[in-house]
């Protein structure tokens, strides 16, 4: 785990709510697989907690090559609704 620490530290990933879960080698590319959690904010229409609820499909970011291989960071994101509206 601490491996997975020092990827995101090497690629200046500074959002703290990203964690990197698995990384593969692909032969062509590199893929970093990961998810972002965080605490869900308040509603902007009634200001009541919003909740999280699913995720959604994985994002495919393209990132800088790294060693020489091109990197894809696949990153489930919180789906979040509020619990009033």
């Amino acid at each position: 785990m601490e491996q997975l620490n020092l990827i995101t530290n090497f690629l200046r990933i500074k959002d703290k709510n990203i964690t990197i879960t698995d990384e593969y080698d692909m032969g062509s590319h590199l893929e970093l697989h990961g998810h972002s959690d965080y605490t869900a904010p308040k509603c902007p229409k009634c200001k009541g907690q919003m909740a999280k609820y699913d995720y959604q499909k994985t994002s495919k970011i393209p990132h800088l090559e790294t060693a020489g291989y091109p990197l894809l960071i696949r990153l489930r994101k919180s789906r979040i609704k509020c619990k009033d509206c």
